[in-house]
């Protein structure tokens, strides 16, 4: 079952997450606050596990050595500090702490870096089997991480509001600017080819080879990147401000024109 961009494994697998991430939502919706908190804590775990027989499975598959032109998997290259694999961490984090600048970014960062990652996937794994063990891994894991991140809202963990959009773009654009710097230090010193965030070379991502051909400056040419997340989180803050005005309009008016604090029980 070789797996290409729109074609029908690639549909098939987007059918059954979609219908796993249904299944994980009436699993948990009706479960106590502490009970949800921690079913998505286990399914953190479960990330963070997914993610390390990953590595381990492509440490050991030889059409990577051969593809990047390595000799030996150079394991300072497969730390946790891409986009969407920095929220292995940061999700447990806000989860657990409620830090809403932590969850707003799981909720509309992760799942759109999981989801890119999908359409725009590295070459290595465009053309193979969908059950060769590092890609299948991949795929489910970027498929779980866009589940859990959408999740965060429907749960009651995170509210979208338009003020959370601006908190996650910059701490996007902090996180970058670290990236690269730390992408600096581990060339110069154990890691020659660092590229987290992919802030140095475009690794053949069709997306970014389209912006680096316009501004061929690395970490520069990503700037204009983040056009397409302002755009997105756009689209879907609207209905939650939508819902939550007519809401409060209905609470408002039941209520002989006094508005009502709301007193429901959110988690994040």
């Amino acid at each position: 079952m070789k797996i290409e961009l729109y074609n029908g494994v690639f549909f098939m697998m987007v059918a059954t997450m979609t219908a796993v991430g249904i299944l994980l939502w009436l699993l948990l919706r009706r479960l106590p606050q502490e009970k949800r908190r921690k079913g998505m804590l286990l399914l953190c775990a479960a990330l963070i596990i997914l993610f390390v027989v990953y590595r381990l499975l492509q440490s050991q598959d030889d059409r990577y050595l051969e593809y990047y032109g390595l000799e030996v998997y150079n394991w300072w290259e497969a730390l946790p500090l891409h986009l969407c694999y920095v929220s292995l961490f940061l999700m447990p984090l806000g989860i657990i702490k409620r830090w809403k600048v932590l969850l707003g970014f799981c909720f509309y960062i992760t799942p759109l870096g999981a989801m890119m990652t999908l359409v725009f996937p590295d070459p290595l794994f465009v053309g193979c089997s969908l059950f060769e063990p590092s890609a299948f891994c991949f795929y489910l894991l970027h498929c779980l991480l866009a589940i859990s991140g959408i999740l965060l809202a429907p749960l009651g963990f995170f509210r979208p509001n338009f003020r959370a959009i601006w908190s996650s773009l910059a701490l996007l654009f902090i996180l970058a600017a670290i990236m690269h710097v730390v992408n600096r230090i581990m060339q110069h010193t154990v890691c020659p080819h660092a590229n987290y965030f992919y802030t140095c070379d475009t690794v053949g991502i069709s997306l970014l080879e389209l912006f680096w051909n316009l501004i061929p400056i690395p970490w520069v040419y990503e700037i204009p990147i983040l056009s397409i997340p302002f755009v997105y989180m756009m689209i879907i803050t609207v209905p939650f401000i939508l819902v939550d005005r007519y809401r409060n309009k209905n609470r408002y008016g039941k209520n002989g024109g006094k508005e009502i604090e709301d007193h429901s029980d959110p988690i994040g």
